[in-house]
């Protein structure tokens, strides 16, 4: 299954690395957490130098990334071939000497010597190839056309972006510098993103994931479509600690999709509503994914103001999509899950309550002031202090202490190469995209673009946002959310500020529209992960999974024409705001499903789509509007249920027997 999830996902084959090479992986990744950790301990630890931080963690993500991520499909064999070593080789032996000539390369930026050519070129090189191997062409693509557009700017097509052109030892200077490869991004990744993986994997390889699948089902399945609000519910829950829509959906899913199936949910409706509420985990606090951070640091806003923000935006995506699960449900005549094949709240919570608890202690911790590196260094602290003592408190007694202590070492082992493995997909994007942003700020393309967006659009807001939308869609077709995200920012965030669209609303919509790379047709690659776990057609599970997203298209107009990102604070707007986004929910999924209390006829859906549209409306006189007319529809169709019959399943669906399974 896991092959052709990854053929299916079109992303780069990895080695299953065995013996000594498999050991030197280990080592390598819990080296590279070890840094990482040590580095967001308390100051009287100390700190990594800037030089031996970033170049010691990029050196060890490109040698891991050399490691497990062959150069071609053919080679995935279990050890690392003779000439990737020469690679790793000659890539350190470049880092080292950025690391040891730090000083003297900042001294001399923009005349470099020989050296610092030869060295500099041999990390540019690798930069490109390590996220060829790690991410594909996409991203490597766009940094080799950022590289040709630097050295070949005045034989640019369009005068409006032609510059005169860098010499090569001008272009490297500059990416081989903390303006380039080891700059912000790098830094970001490195002091949180990373951090934020470290939790999410211990608590993953300790069994966390379980408690936090199962106890959905155990608190939705009494409702109409129960294992689909359950699956919203666990992602909401899974997507806290993971950040990631695809390893959510292929985490959770491989649980939530055949129960769905078995409660009668077509199968590319199944495959469809994971990965759709996966995708929240991106946004949903307190990890947000990677590019929570980077927006942090581009626009100068706390993360914790992000993270306060963007509570109730997240909440209400995943309750329009748990509202489609519900109208779809109706639809198919699926029931809830029986009681006595659903779990039991109360031993649940008895047997796994201390994996709530990192999570908890990271939220406080950062509302308490903490930096969130800080307060994730505790929250690892406290994942595995929790996790082993109660290993050994709930050990079975015919089992041995010492094969409990075994199992903790595996379960901790495990841990960190899924850190180290995790890591290294987004840590892989930090030298191409640190190549593109130093060709931005070379070649003062930004400022070109900037000029030539306010051209196009007038002025218009309106435009503004549907131009950032198409971008975000044709560039998710083939980049990885972070990176499209990023270039968004580096590239239109600077006009949409120019045209008047507030900087925590550009790049909260940018945000938000790049996550549509996970569920984007042609190419959508949480989507096709639910599919080949549901056993359904790729392309209609990802349509259907367009259409149960339909929030993370609406929200970010929210974000740029209302006040739900509390710019002036929690106020009665924000409240009618945040209060009509949620309500617009329901009407917005039965006018799409065809389902509200009963089916619904053709002009009950346009009024349920026109009450919608009215509940989104920043007018407390237009949201009453919508109001009445759902009020209205709800009233005309709980009156005309009587008599109307719905399918019946064909199973009753059983979370014992999926588990058993």
């Amino acid at each position: 299954m896991s092959a052709f999830i990854r053929r299916l996902m079109m992303l780069p084959p990895s080695r299953e690395l065995g013996g000594w090479n498999g050991t030197a992986y280990l080592v390598l990744s819990t080296a590279l957490v070890g840094l990482v950790f040590y580095n967001a301990g308390p100051a009287f630890l100390g700190r990594v130098s800037t030089e031996y931080g970033r170049g010691l963690f990029l050196l060890l993500v490109y040698a891991l990334v050399l490691m497990r991520y062959p150069a071609s499909g053919s080679n995935l064999g279990p050890r690392v071939p003779w000439y990737d070593w020469l690679l790793i080789l000659a890539t350190s032996a470049a880092i080292a000497y950025w690391i040891v000539e730090f000083r003297g390369i900042l001294t001399r930026a923009g005349a470099p010597t020989t050296w610092d050519l030869v060295f500099g070129s041999i990390t540019v090189l690798m930069s490109l190839e390590v996220a060829r191997r790690a991410l594909g062409w996409a991203v490597t693509a766009v940094a080799g056309l950022a590289i040709i557009y630097a050295l070949f700017g005045d034989y640019f097509p369009i005068d409006a972006f032609a510059h005169s052109g860098l010499t090569w030892a001008t272009m490297v200077s500059g990416m081989f510098s903390l303006s380039g490869i080891f700059g912000f991004v790098l830094d970001v990744i490195m002091s949180y993103v990373v951090m934020f993986v470290i939790v999410g994997a211990l608590l993953q390889a300790f069994g966390a994931g379980s408690l936090l699948i199962e106890l959905p089902f155990a608190l939705c399945g009494r409702f109409r479509g129960g294992p689909g609000i359950a699956s919203v519910a666990g992602s909401t829950l899974f997507g806290m600690i993971s950040g990631s829509a695809t390893a959510n959906t292929a985490a959770t899913g491989a649980f939530t999709i055949p129960i769905m199936k078995r409660a009668g949910y077509p199968p590319h409706v199944a495959g469809a509503i994971e990965p759709a509420a996966s995708t929240g985990g991106m946004f949903m606090p307190p990890i947000m994914g990677a590019g929570a951070f980077i927006m942090a640091d581009i626009t100068g806003v706390p993360y914790l103001h992000i993270v306060a923000v963007s509570v109730a935006p997240a909440l209400i995506y995943f309750l329009s999509v748990a509202v489609c699960c519900y109208t779809e449900a109706g639809r198919h005549g699926i029931r809830p899950i029986p009681v006595e094949d659903r779990p039991e709240v109360a031993p649940l919570l008895k047997s796994g309550w201390y994996y709530l608890v990192p999570i908890f202690l990271l939220i406080w911790l950062m509302v308490d002031g903490y930096t969130p590196q800080r307060a994730a260094y505790w929250a690892v602290i406290a994942t595995v202090v929790l996790s082993v003592s109660m290993r050994f408190v709930q050990k079975p007694a015919a089992v041995s202490a010492g094969e409990t202590g075994r199992s903790v070492v595996r379960d901790l082992g495990a841990g960190l190469r899924l850190a180290g493995n995790s890591a290294l997909v987004v840590a892989a994007l930090t030298g191409a995209i640190g190549i593109i942003v130093a060709v931005v700020f070379q070649t003062g393309v930004g400022f070109m673009l900037t000029s030539s967006v306010l051209d196009l659009t007038g002025g218009s807001v309106a435009i503004a946002i549907l131009m950032s939308l198409v971008l975000s869609y044709v560039l998710g077709m083939g980049m990885p959310v972070t990176a499209v995200y990023i270039l968004l920012a580096v590239l239109f965030g600077p006009a949409l500020k120019d045209i008047g669209i507030p900087l925590l609303a550009a790049h909260m919509m940018l945000f938000w529209f790049s996550q549509s790379a996970n569920i984007s047709p042609p190419v959508a690659v949480a989507a096709f992960v639910g599919a080949g776990i549901a056993g359904a057609d790729p392309l209609k599970t990802s349509l259907a999974t367009f259409r149960y997203a339909m929030f993370l298209f609406i929200m970010p107009i929210l974000f740029v024409y209302t006040q739900i990102l509390m710019p002036d604070g929690f106020n009665a707007q924000v409240a009618l705001i945040i209060g009509g986004a949620a309500l617009s929910t329901i009407p917005f999924a039965a006018a799409f499903s065809g389902f509200l209390i009963r089916r619904t006829w053709p002009w009950e859906r346009c009024v349920l789509f026109i009450a919608a549209l009215g509940l989104v409306y920043p007018e407390l006189y237009v949201t009453i509007i919508g109001l009445v007319l759902l009020v209205g529809c709800l009233a005309y169709q709980w009156r005309g249920r009587v008599g109307e019959a719905l399918p019946t399943p064909t199973m009753q669906p059983s979370v014992n027997a999926v588990v058993e399974c």
